[in-house]
């Protein structure tokens, strides 16, 4: 209990000194700026994923397990992720209150859906291992984005969508008609490509917000962020699947 208290509450300190630095670095006489633009994505990156960290320590806290357990909770908070996701993106930047509030509202149901995962990942043993490989893998993709942008084409976009859909249609499939040891044995080796698929957004990702950064007029850093922040979910769920058989 007292662990669970400590870490949220230093987690909670760092999302203020994060928020702290977004309102000094991204706001000028409270209007948006173009300057920064990277840092000022990225920082919402990092707020993203601090937030995350919390409402997971509060549904671990409150054993939010039970709640998948009941009928038609996993598509519910599917739908309100969805329907939150597209109205955030909906809402014009200028709107800040707004759209921070749908933000907010976004990453919690993100937060709750990210829960069963990091309670899989940590009761095989493999939660702090799959962190820290998805952390040096972003690391090292962000790293080579930035160095070598050449080496990145956005026309791959379209590509890496339809084979996004399509393997979510599969593990959809797989869910609903194939035997259960038939779906694991699919879903377990499916992750090794949803690796190489996420890994690949990321590099995409991180060259958009490049090339959207030159082109800069009224800064949208919320969905800005969001294409990396999701990569970094999707990859880090990936990896923790595929070290969890």
């Amino acid at each position: 209990m007292e662990n669970h208290i400590l870490l949220f509450n230093t987690i909670l300190f760092c999302c203020l000194i994060v928020s702290f630095l977004i309102y000094k670095k991204a706001y000028i006489k409270g209007k948006l700026t173009c300057n920064n633009f990277i840092l000022n994505s990225y920082l919402y990156i990092l707020l993203s994923l601090l937030l995350i960290c919390n409402v997971v320590i509060l549904a671990d806290k409150k054993n939010g397990l039970r709640f998948f357990r009941q009928r038609g909770f996993f598509w519910i908070l599917l739908f309100f992720s969805l329907a939150f996701l597209f109205l955030t993106m909906s809402i014009d930047p200028r709107k800040t209150v707004f759209k921070h509030l749908s933000w907010l509202v976004w990453i919690i149901t993100m937060g709750i859906t990210m829960y069963p995962i990091y309670l899989r990942s940590k009761q095989n043993g493999v939660f702090l291992s799959s962190l820290a490989v998805t952390f040096a893998m972003v690391a090292t993709l962000t790293t080579v984005a930035f160095y070598r942008p050449d080496m990145i084409d956005l026309k791959m976009g379209p590509i890496l969508l339809v084979l996004l859909l399509s393997g979510i249609l599969l593990k959809i499939f797989t869910a609903i008609f194939a035997k259960r040891k038939t779906a694991n044995n699919i879903s377990y080796y499916t992750s090794y490509v949803f690796i190489v698929l996420f890994s690949l957004f990321i590099l995409y990702d991180t060259k958009k917000l490049q090339v959207n950064a030159k082109k800069c007029v009224i800064p949208d850093y919320i969905n800005e962020s969001m294409g990396v922040f999701l990569d970094v979910l999707n990859l880090f769920s990936s990896i923790s699947r595929s070290r969890s058989r």
